[in-house]
C-alpha cells in the first residue's frame, strides 16, 4: 500500500443478503458466504494504520444473521486487527489532542444507539462517526450532538 493512513474506517456490507425477509429481518448466511468473507479479508489483509482500523457493520451483514456477523467480526479482527465499534467509541490521542472514533450498528437495527455510542466523550474533542447508513444524520440532528464528520457506506451503485 503506497498510502500511509493514520486510521482506516470500514463502513459495512461485507457480504450481501439476498432480501430483507419477513418479521425477523434475517435471510441467513448464504451458501459460500464464509469463503467470500475469507476472500474479502485476504484482499484487505495488507491494510495497516498505526492508530487503528475501525469498522461498523451494514444492513446486509445483520440481515445475514448472527453467524455471519460473528464470522465477519472474528475474521477481520483476527487477520487485520479491525476494532469493531458497536454503539461505542474509542479515543485516539496524538500529542495533546484527542479524536473520538464513534461507531453505531446499522441505523435500522434495533441495536443502533447513538446515545450509547457517545457516552463518555469530551464534547470539545473532534468526533468522527462511522455509520453504515447515512440516515443516522436524522438522529444526530434531533439529539443536537456535535459530530464533526460522518463516514457512511450504503452507497449501492455509488450514488
Amino acid at each position: 500500500m503506497e498510502e500511509a493512513p493514520d486510521v482506516i474506517a470500514l463502513t459495512g456490507d461485507f457480504i450481501t443478503g439476498t432480501n430483507h425477509v419477513g418479521g425477523s429481518g434475517k435471510v441467513g448466511m448464504e451458501k459460500g458466504a464464509r469463503g467470500y468473507i475469507q476472500r474479502c479479508v485476504n484482499a484487505l489483509s495488507t491494510l495497516k494504520a498505526p492508530m487503528g482500523i475501525y469498522g461498523v457493520l451494514g444492513n446486509h451483514d445483520f440481515w445475514s444473521g448472527k453467524d455471519a456477523v460473528d464470522t465477519i467480526c472474528h475474521s477481520f479482527t483476527d487477520r487485520i486487527g479491525v476494532v469493531w465499534l458497536r454503539n461505542e467509541n474509542v479515543r485516539i490521542k496524538r500529542g495533546t489532542h484527542s479524536i473520538y472514533i464513534i461507531g453505531v450498528d446499522d441505523y435500522w437495527e434495533r441495536s443502533c444507539s447513538l446515545m450509547d455510542a457517545c457516552k463518555g466523550i469530551d464534547i470539545q474533542a473532534v468526533k468522527i462517526l462511522l455509520s453504515h447508513n447515512p440516515d443516522i444524520n436524522i438522529d444526530i440532528e434531533s439529539s443536537k450532538k456535535k459530530i464533526d464528520v460522518v463516514l457512511s457506506g450504503h452507497t449501492h451503485g455509488g450514488q
